[in-house]
């Protein structure tokens, strides 16, 4: 943009109004991105909350039926709730990656925390999976011992 326009007889000068639109934008992305890393950093705290719910009913032995029905439970919730994580996860990561791309850093430790949100989440998954393993098991014993009841009954 030029420091000046000739308007017929007027000289209107726009540096003052470059300036102006400059910051204007600046205060602008910045009220964005602080807006923005609230809104993430309200996501990652629900998401790391469940995350650890999850782990610590998923991680507790085994003893008895109780148990059993608490490991299919939180199973269920995770099932349920699957598609919204994975779906909340990567626009979490990819508001952290724009914030990033144009030099907006919060001193609030949200953007080291993007990469542990996956990870959780990668870890959570890996303990379903066994989980869903040890109630297969757990299944196939349950049916055998049917199995055999039945046929303790019909002797």
């Amino acid at each position: 943009m030029q420091s000046g326009w000739d308007v017929g007889p007027l000289y209107c000068r726009t540096e003052h109004l470059k300036t102006a639109l400059t910051s204007e934008a600046r205060a602008w992305t910045l009220s964005y991105g602080r807006h923005l890393n609230d809104a993430c950093s309200r996501d990652m705290d629900t998401l790391a909350e469940f995350f650890d719910d999850m782990q610590k009913r998923l991680s507790r032995p085994v003893k008895d039926l109780d148990d059993i029905r608490t490991h299919m439970a939180a199973l269920s919730e995770i099932r349920a709730i699957e598609v919204r994580v994975d779906l909340t996860i990567a626009p979490i990561e990819d508001a952290y990656a724009m914030l990033g791309r144009y030099g907006l850093v919060f001193n609030d430790g949200n953007a080291e925390r993007v990469d542990s949100l996956a990870y959780g989440w990668r870890l959570l998954r890996q303990q379903v999976n066994s989980a869903c393993s040890l109630s297969h098991t757990l299944l196939v014993i349950a049916s055998r011992s049917t199995d055999g009841d039945n046929k303790n009954t019909d002797s």
